[in-house]
């Protein structure tokens, strides 16, 4: 009799272990606030370049980004995005023009569902975080590998302005949403 109340209880995990990529960005969202004590963070942050997930500056002025990928396909497409090239390339990551790249992030993260990617896929300039649900169904968040710095400079005063504006947009915009409801 325990042995089938165990089969039906494990399955009823297995079901609640879906995660969502809106699972991932608002657990994210919180997680980078509290736990990594960033000081703004802007979901899906449209900027100076192309789209990010998340976008994270913390006290010092570093920049951290971080995408977000549910899906093996998703991953392997990414692949063929320009900043992996870029990313990957020593002889531009020493030079000046990529050190002294104020909208270059100084660190990279995935966060992924869990066992969707294997630790050796992840590239050398990405650190990576593992999303899964505890026991009561909250996401949770498990560094797997620590991202390497990809570069010295800090975040320009210019793309801090975008992001604090970003930020405000994005609050108005909710705002306006709240208030069609009531």
């Amino acid at each position: 009799m325990k042995k089938k109340y165990w089969r039906i209880q494990k399955l009823s995990l297995k079901q609640q272990s879906n995660i969502t990529t809106q699972d991932i960005e608002f657990n994210l969202l919180e997680f980078s606030l509290r736990e990594l004590q960033q000081i703004i963070s802007v979901l899906r942050f449209i900027g100076l370049g192309p789209e990010i997930d998340l976008l994270c500056l913390n006290m010092t002025g570093y920049l951290t980004e971080f995408e977000i990928k549910v899906s093996k396909q998703d991953f392997k497409a990414d692949q063929l995005k320009s900043k992996w090239s870029i990313y990957l390339n020593e002889k531009y990551q020493n030079s000046k023009k990529f050190n002294g790249n104020p909208f270059m992030p100084n660190y990279f993260y995935y966060c992924f569902p869990e066992n969707l990617i294997k630790i050796d896929e992840i590239p050398e300039f990405a650190g990576a975080y593992e999303v899964y649900r505890d026991r009561r169904s909250n996401v949770k968040f498990r560094l797997l590998k620590k991202a390497p710095r990809l570069s010295k400079s800090k975040c320009n005063p210019r793309l801090m302005r975008t992001m604090i504006r970003s930020l405000n947009y994005k609050l108005l915009n909710s705002l306006k949403r709240l208030q069609k409801y009531d």
